[in-house]
């Protein structure tokens, strides 16, 4: 059996502005350009991989992935050798950088191509790669130069070398530059000998490769770089080279050189006013990793740097504070790029323009949070985030304008969906992009329903001919609503759900970021939020909200939710942390603990048999749990999962109408079942699916539909 991309590929109706249906797909964490065709153009993406468009001049790119087979898609750097006459020779270095808390698949290292990504070998640096997460690769020849640094200070961080096209490396933070992070490497446009690297407290210069380095920033420098949030790199023609350094998740100095780093002169920061306020390149504070830099390929003295996003009036203070407006003085009417041109030949004062919005011709902009920049051979600036990859048309002017190179990439980053069996469509809660919804059964551009972060989706049956209830949400149960359709697909109104708290309750309902919510398979006016202070019930699709609670215990921060059987609606599972609480009878009874699993792991999965909801399935990163009797015993069925290739568990699903029934696991490496009535031996389920973090299952045994939501893939289904 093989599973089906069902997409978004893309979604519309995102926070760019001026662009082709403000089209939306999952991050970009790297661009790289074709150094002669522009119409050749790489990029990473931060859990899907790295793909390749031919055609990116065009009105709607193609693009194909290079990588579904490999052992992880999350991508941290990524490189042309340009030794290569023929620039097929391809570097991708991994690493966690998901906005999602840094959520991700393996750390492989080093993925090597010489034939432009179709085949690809593995280089990890004798296992030290696997430890690291990469930020830049240079290669040329013989040479592959890498940063990585690892989650926290450790003795691997830092620049490595190799001169015997990675056979072996040397690590240069140990033998030659000082010890600690390294965050950013570049190497000069027109001088493949000149290269420049952030490591520990200095940046650093070799004009011959890499062989040897001398310390090339000053003291105003050095002094920024005792510990940044991030720092960025750009070398331009000429001896140009502009390096920005930003503290506590802000842009804090931005320094250029036009003599090799000699002599350093301080830049302008780029700022707006808005309304009583100034703001910088960050008004979110996420430049740890919301950060760009490029250099312009002919003028040495312009640079361009991104952000996170756009601000709005009376943002941050003040007694309107609340009221927050656009249009901003950019002209941005929604939280969308912020991105500036920085020309170090003008006076200070005068150095930084936007070049978004009102500095554009049709007041375009990329989506928010910028991520990398790259100039394309033809001048274009080309531009990643976390809504895909856009490009601005001659940056040097006021008058060029943004559109968006998206074109069929499928790269979103789901962390839950729903399949809908009236309808034979999916709804999906997208990682900073909003709630997406298909609107025809198997369409590839699913249109936005809900912006911001996406939460977490549910759907329910409504009326008695065939009609449906979608839920929908973004972060922190904001803006919070459910969607009446029809059996047909019409949509027949929308309401606001209050979540008021129920007569005579105290408390109110405290959300997560993503606030677990799930619909009742044996009542579908019924509803189970997961909050960060306890577990909620609504008996009126989410009017109004129960407290439930343990007697003598706190809830807090609920992970996974099962909720309701065929005949049994009050049954329901939660974990918190490492405990799994169960409730059998009506409300108002309370939950109770069910024993504790055995590994000390915390819970990221639960699923019921919903035709005898005293079986239940709960599943951990790296084990498997059944138990027979609500939660009394649990049995651990991992068995020899891992042996036969999973790697980190994060979701499961019951199939009941399988066989004799079938249980499901979604891992980063896969989809593996056990089949009923042994429950033993594992599988690997279906073919095609790339290795990408599965966040989430759902079994529809109406339509035998399964559903898997994935963060960086988007979402596929295999049909039984």
């Amino acid at each position: 059996m093989v599973w089906k991309l069902q997409g978004p590929r893309p979604g519309t109706g995102g926070q760019s502005a001026g662009v082709r249906d403000n089209e939306i797909v999952g991050a970009v964490n790297a661009v790289v350009p074709h150094p002669i065709d522009a119409n050749i153009l790489y990029i990473g993406s931060v859990n899907g991989g790295v793909w390749r468009t031919r055609d990116a001049l065009s009105r709607h790119p193609n693009w194909e992935c290079l990588t579904d087979d490999l052992e992880s898609l999350s991508i941290g750097a990524l490189c042309l050798d340009h030794s290569d006459p023929q620039s097929n020779t391809l570097i991708a270095g991994t690493g966690r950088f998901s906005s999602m808390r840094r959520v991700g698949g393996a750390l492989v290292g080093l993925m090597y191509s010489v034939d432009a990504g179709a085949n690809w070998t593995v280089i990890d640096n004798g296992g030290v790669f696997r430890r690291l997460h990469i930020r830049a690769i240079h290669a040329f020849g013989n040479t592959i130069l890498v940063c990585g640094n690892s989650g926290r200070p450790s003795r691997f961080d830092g620049l490595y070398m190799s001169t015997d096209k990675g056979q072996s490396f040397d690590h240069l933070s140990d033998t030659k530059l000082g010890r600690g992070r390294s965050l950013a490497l570049a190497v000069a446009p027109d001088d493949s000998n000149v290269l420049y690297v952030h490591a520990g407290h200095s940046i650093h210069l070799s004009s011959d490769a890499g062989s040897s380095w001398t310390r090339a920033s000053d003291t105003s420098i050095n002094s920024r770089l005792s510990d940044p949030s991030n720092v960025k790199i750009a070398s331009g023609p000429r001896g140009s080279v502009f390096v920005a350094i930003a503290e506590h998740g802000r842009l804090s100095a931005l320094f250029h050189s036009g003599d090799y780093g000699t002599n350093w002169d301080a830049l302008d920061l780029p700022s707006t006013r808005e309304g009583h306020r100034q703001f910088g390149l960050h008004p979110g504070g996420q430049a740890g990793i919301h950060f760009s830099l490029a250099a312009d390929f002919d003028e040495p003295k312009i640079c361009y740097i991104g952000g996170d996003r756009q601000p709005a009036l009376n943002e941050g203070g003040g007694s309107q504070s609340r009221f927050r407006q656009f249009p901003n003085s950019s002209g941005a009417n929604t939280y969308s790029g912020r991105i500036f041109r920085v020309d170090a030949e003008q006076p200070t004062g005068s150095q930084a323009t936007h070049i978004t919005h009102n500095n554009t011709t049709s007041n375009s902009a990329p989506h928010a949070d910028s991520r990398c920049m790259a100039v394309a051979p033809n001048g274009d600036l080309i531009e990643g985030d976390d809504g895909g990859v856009f490009c601005r048309v001659d940056p040097r002017s006021n008058t060029g304008n943004w559109k968006s190179l998206i074109g069929t990439l499928a790269t979103t980053e789901f962390h839950s969906a729903v399949w809908n069996s009236a309808t034979q469509t999916i709804t999906g809660g997208a990682q900073d992009n909003g709630t997406l919804e298909q609107d025809a059964t198997g369409a590839n551009r699913w249109p936005t329903v809900t912006g911001g972060d996406g939460g977490v989706v549910a759907v329910a049956p409504f009326g008695t001919s065939g009609g449906t209830v979608r839920y929908s949400s973004y972060q922190y149960l904001g803006g919070a609503r459910r969607m009446f359709f029809a059996a047909n697909g019409a949509h027949l109104g929308t309401q606001r759900m209050s979540l008021r708290s129920a007569p005579g309750t105290s408390r109110k309902l405290s959300p997560q970021f993503y606030s677990p919510i799930q619909t009742n398979r044996g009542d579908p006016t019924r509803l189970l939020i997961g909050g960060s202070n306890m577990v909620w019930e609504s008996f009126d699709r989410g009017d109004t909200v129960h407290p439930i609670s343990p007697s003598g215990v706190q809830v807090n921060s609920v992970a996974a939710v099962a909720y309701g059987a065929d005949s049994s609606p009050d049954y329901f599972y939660v974990g918190s942390s490492q405990d799994v609480f169960v409730r059998t009878r009506p409300y108002p009874a309370s939950m109770r603990r069910a024993s504790r699993i055995g590994t000390g792991e915390s819970i990221t999965g639960l699923a019921l048999d919903p035709a005898t909801p005293d079986i239940a399935f709960a599943v951990c990163f790296g084990s498997v749990h059944q138990t027979i009797d609500a939660g009394r015993i649990w049995v651990d069925l991992t068995d020899d999962l891992f042996t036969v290739g999973a790697r980190v568990i994060r979701s499961v699903a019951w199939c009941g109408n399988v066989g004799g029934g079938m249980l499901v696991v979604g891992t980063n490496s896969g989809i593996y079942a056990l089949d009923a009535p042994g429950l033993a031996g594992w599988r690997l389920l279906g073919a095609d699916l790339p290795s990408v973090p599965v966040m989430q299952l759902q079994y529809d045994d109406a339509s035998r539909v399964l559903l898997a939501a994935t963060l960086g893939r988007g979402a596929w289904t295999m049909t039984f």
